[in-house]
């Protein structure tokens, strides 16, 4: 996360400074069984800039896996040689529809959650 003292709480800059110490010190130490699930609720336009920054780093360091890939992760079957990720969205918000459109561009699924 970059940290904008116009958009974020400043606590939101220690997070920040700590993120970055950690990226340094100790990278990506992610077992290639491991499945991390990345769970968004809204994606506002003004972070959408940071959401496709996101996507692009996601991209680089995992295997991004879509939603009918989790039968043949869980049965064993979804061979990979780094940590798979899935991207999900709780809430069902209606500014998803442009991370939506970033995931579309990059080829990438997600589970969407919606509240009826």
């Amino acid at each position: 996360m970059r940290y904008n003292k116009y958009i974020h709480p400043k606590a939101m800059a220690l997070k920040s400074f700590l993120g970055h110490v950690n990226k340094i010190i100790g990278g990506l130490n992610y077992s290639k069984e491991e499945l991390i699930v990345v769970n968004y609720h809204g994606t506002p336009n003004k972070f959408i800039k940071n959401f496709e920054s996101q996507v692009t780093f996601f991209k680089k360091h995992f295997e991004v896996i879509n939603p009918f890939d989790l039968e043949n992760y869980y049965s064993g079957n979804l061979k990979s040689n780094r940590c798979k990720l899935l991207f999900t969205f709780d809430d069902g918000l209606r500014n998803n529809l442009l991370a939506a459109k970033i995931l579309e561009q990059n080829d990438i699924r997600a589970f969407y959650f919606l509240v009826p």
